[in-house]
């Protein structure tokens, strides 16, 4: 006999709650010898970008300055893994670049006050640097001769230096498992500026760097910033 299940628009929310549940409680079950260093990566960020095909291979280390306070730092290099295809990209053969964020944790942790885990909040600086290669069609020059005038044009390979500043409000859960393995979700929200500069560009390649219409080759302005974060590491 075939049984159908309905299925709950709730079983995602309780899953995932569940899922925090039992980190925290493994969490709490964690050696108590202080942590004072945390070496750590930024796991979605080795994830391609949809606009510029680009993954940002980081480490970080965070290190505890009080019993409730730490400062957070990483740094990482921005190279592209491939020309980007598909909707909403930028076309360009290859992004280099890098990318440096430092965050100052305030720990809400009274139980395990010399513990680098729980729940924390505070300022994030990010600064990001990219050197972006692009090429264009542009008018070579113009045969006169014979009549009726031909255009004859070429490609033409320019660079984008575009900079990128984000001061956000952090906010996360950092889980200290048994043996020393970290996970650290948070969520962080604030405001970026963006500024674009080309070098050699001859004509003008219209593509937009932002939702809000910004040019990428050019141009600079302020956005909102909205970001997830998911960190993996180990603390001594």
């Amino acid at each position: 006999m075939l049984i159908f299940r309905r299925e709950n628009k709730y079983d995602g929310a309780f899953c995932l709650t569940l899922l925090f549940l039992i980190l925290l409680q493994i969490s709490y079950k964690a050696q108590t010898n202080t942590k004072k260093l945390v070496l750590s990566t930024s796991l979605f960020e080795f994830i391609p970008d949809i606009k510029l095909n680009t993954s940002n291979y980081n480490l970080g280390v965070e290190f505890r300055l009080s019993n409730l306070v730490s400062l957070s730092t990483n740094f990482g290099m921005v190279k592209s893994v491939g020309t980007p295809q598909g909707f909403f990209v930028i076309p360009s053969i290859k992004t280099e670049g890098f990318k440096a964020q430092v965050e100052f944790r305030i720990y809400h942790n009274r139980l395990h006050e010399k513990q680098l885990r729980g729940f924390h909040f505070g300022p994030q600086f990010v600064y990001k640097f990219t050197q972006t290669t692009r090429e264009e069609t542009v008018l070579d020059y113009v045969d006169n001769n014979p009549y009726p005038n031909s255009q004859h044009y070429k490609l033409n390979t320019y660079t984008v230096n575009r900079f990128v500043t984000k001061l956000n409000l952090k906010l996360g859960y950092q889980f200290l498992i048994r043996g020393g393995l970290v996970i650290d979700p948070s969520l962080g929200f604030g405001a970026q500026y963006i500024s674009s500069k080309a070098d050699n560009r001859l004509g003008n390649n219209a593509a937009n760097d932002e939702p809000w219409g910004k040019l990428f080759d050019t141009g600079s302005d302020f956005y909102p910033n909205l970001s997830f974060q998911l960190k993996a590491g180990w603390a001594f």
